[in-house]
């Protein structure tokens, strides 16, 4: 097939066929017209030897597409980590798999939305995010590493203290942030905030039905609400545990009521048998201990700050 001759049209067509020769994608990869070398970089058969090659071309656009190919060897994930077009280091810092020492790299860049794709790959380790962490962060970079699931303890204790809201609801929607941590932001000022500890399964039993009854925020209330079905049968002696019954004063948008009226308020039925229950047994089994020794106890299971989906 004589390559040269073809036109433009023609040499688009032959992209059709997703077993494209390596003889063909060769000859293409030197092709004059930066619409067809894109082909070739984007192309999943693409040969090493013409991704390497590819790699340094002189359009920024062909070196984006080549830094976003499966078949991108480590040595050149590297090499194009140091791409001067951002929007290349952008295509490497969003790898899946990206090297460690690229991630490294690009998370000193000078472009803070590269440092920010660093932050939002999944793949990025906590060593990484530290890094990231040390650069005193906009607010756009400390979200996307409070997110992180692998964002360290240390990391998501400080963030949880940002000035930010935006940052706080970061650390409050993070799955590996502590029960504890969560119980504390559970108080926060800022009702985009508090909205995130709800739908966080992390969060301790006795806090979401709190908050499902009590929180100021419509939303944060109706976010708890949809969550209160799917606390464990084992978290409720837990709830009790933790102070909460049935007869327990509440302050709802300035009005006092029990825990009891409130959960009926809200449709909490379940919530209020499950209560009801446990609280019935205790009474039940405290008057049993009075007929038996002193020292004879009866223990209340601690809370279980299991997550819950």
């Amino acid at each position: 097939m004589q390559i040269a001759l073809l036109t433009k049209e023609q040499k688009m067509e032959l992209f059709d066929n997703e077993l494209l020769d390596s003889d063909v994608l060769t000859a293409l990869a030197n092709d004059h017209d930066v619409d067809v070398r894109i082909q070739v970089a984007t192309h999943p058969t693409c040969p090493f030897d013409i991704i390497r090659k590819l790699s340094g071309d002189f359009e920024d656009e062909v070196r984006v597409c080549i830094a976003y190919h499966d078949n991108l060897p480590g040595d050149l994930v590297i090499l194009m980590a140091r791409d001067p077009c951002p929007e290349v280091r952008l295509a490497i810092a969003s790898r899946k798999s990206c090297l460690e020492d690229a991630l490294v790299l690009l998370a000193s860049d000078q472009e803070e939305e590269v440092r920010c794709t660093v932050a939002e790959n999944l793949d990025c380790p906590g060593s990484v995010l530290s890094i990231l962490f040390k650069s005193q962060p906009q607010v756009s970079l400390r979200e996307a590493i409070a997110e992180h699931p692998n964002c360290p303890s240390d990391i998501l204790r400080h963030f949880s203290e940002d000035e930010d809201f935006n940052v706080r609801a970061a650390v409050a929607n993070n799955l590996t942030c502590s029960s504890q941590r969560l119980s504390s932001l559970s108080n926060d000022e800022s009702p985009f905030v508090r909205r995130a500890v709800a739908n966080n399964p992390r969060l301790y039993a006795s806090q979401l039905l709190m908050m499902a009854i009590s929180d100021d925020d419509d939303m944060t209330r109706r976010n708890a609400i949809s969550k209160v079905p799917y606390i464990a049968t084992h978290e409720w002696p837990g709830v009790i545990a933790d102070g909460v019954s049935l007869d327990k004063v509440i302050n709802q948008a300035g009005i006092e009521m029990t825990v009891g009226h409130a959960l009926l308020a809200a449709g909490l039925n379940d919530a209020y048998q499950n209560i009801q229950a446990i609280e019935m047994e205790m009474r039940i089994n405290q008057s049993l201990d009075s007929l038996q020794p002193a020292d004879d106890t009866i223990a209340i299971p601690s809370r279980a700050p299991k997550m819950r989906f």
